[in-house]
Formats: structure tokens, sequence, C-alpha cells
């Protein structure tokens, strides 16, 4: 939605049924969220994606350029308990009265504006919800780019990028230094930790979410000509 807004688009959406169908499958009929990386990486086998990668979810000027960049940011985060109310009564997201991020809600979400002092905004559910950057700064757990167009691959290192995905040969587990010790990374990839509410742009799909061991590498770097850089 965002990249086809960014490019003067228009789509041609999905049903709420034919939506809840395809998740289903991924999810092989039941709604337990998703592993993002794994998510993303079937999406890119299906061809419904160029490519992907991870962005340092705790730089926020490499966040809000990726957005920029490529129109959008795929973001995990944990919600506060106050979130749903929050959403229903069209008020930001905050970390207010000492709200805090349950690693029990994960949920994913797709950052496509910030500015730049006080409020995120964000498309989940539905619709276009704010929050404030503390709670970002406190609620995002992950985030990554989607390639969708070649001039947006021209900003990257493909070459390197495809290998690293190729790499993972569809098992969502990236490639071992021999002693089995850490992971190595020729451009920028790295898993997933937890599994994820779906955000589905036309109604809200619940599942919980569920911790899971991840491990960490070099991540896109934004603000260059070479983006990805290992």
């Amino acid at each position: 939605m965002a990249k086809a807004a960014a490019g003067g688009e228009t789509e041609t959406w999905e049903t709420t049924n034919q939506l809840v169908t395809e998740y289903l499958a991924y999810d092989h009929g039941k709604d337990d969220g998703a592993n993002i990386a794994d998510l993303l990486l079937a999406w890119y086998k299906a061809s419904a994606i160029l490519a992907f990668a991870p962005v340092d979810h705790s730089d926020r000027v490499a966040c809000d350029s990726a957005m920029e960049a490529f129109h959008g940011l795929y973001v995990g985060v944990n919600l506060t308990d106050d979130a749903d109310a929050l959403f229903d009564k069209g008020d930001p997201w905050t970390t207010a009265g000492g709200e805090k991020p349950d690693p029990a809600d994960g949920h994913c979400i797709v950052k496509v504006k910030s500015d730049g002092h006080r409020l995120d905004t964000w498309v989940t559910w539905g619709a276009l919800q704010p929050s404030t950057e503390a709670w970002t700064e406190a609620c995002v757990d992950e985030a990554w780019v989607l390639v969708t167009t070649e001039d947006e691959a021209a900003k990257l290192d493909m070459p390197a990028l495809l290998a690293d995905i190729n790499a993972l040969g569809g098992t969502g587990v990236p490639r071992r230094s021999p002693d089995n010790s850490s992971t190595t990374w020729r451009c920028s990839f790295r898993p997933a930790s937890r599994r994820r509410r779906a955000s589905c742009p036309t109604r809200r799909v619940t599942a919980s979410g569920s911790a899971q061991a991840g491990c960490s590498g070099p991540t896109l770097r934004v603000g260059s000509p070479g983006l990805a850089q290992a």
C-alpha cells in the first residue's frame, strides 16, 4: 500500500476472505502468527518481493532513512497492554502511565511516516496509527525493508544480498561458522526472534506471540550509495 502510493499506482485489493485464506494457508490452518524472517523468505521464494534485509531497529535515523528509501519499514513490535484500547479510540500509542511492551503480544506493522521529533505513523489493522517516539523506542523489536522494484534494488548490493537470502535454503536458518559458534554474513540479514501477529489491511488477526531464540549480525545501514554493507 505504501509503495503503491509512493509510486502513484492503483492497487486491486484482496477481499477479507482472500486475505484470511492466504494467511491461514501460510500458517497451516492455525492463527499462530509468523516469524517475520521466515515469512519474508516465503514471499521471496514466491517472487512476491525481489529481496529483503534488516535494519538496526535501535538506530532511529537509519530506520527513517530506510523508510524513505524503500517507501515503508516492515516492523515487529511488542505491544503495550493498552494498545487495542488506544487504537479503538484513535489515540496515539504511548508509554504513559508506566505502560511497557508485552513480549507475549507481538505484532507486525508498517512504518510510513515520522515527523522527526514527536510522532511516528504506522499502518495496522486497516488504519493509520500514530505513536510517540518513546513508544517506538520501547516497543520496536526488529525492522526490515522489502525490495519490490528495480529502482529500489539499484540502491543495494543485490548480488551479495541475494546470496545471503538464497543461502537460507528455505529453512530460515543462516549459514554458521564451521565450529557452529557464530553466524557469518556477507551482506545484511538476520533471522527474526519472534512470531508476530499479521497486520491485515482489512481486519484484525489475533494470535499469541511466542518468543524464539535468535541471533544477531550486521544489518542494513542507510546513508551512502552502497546501502547494504557487511
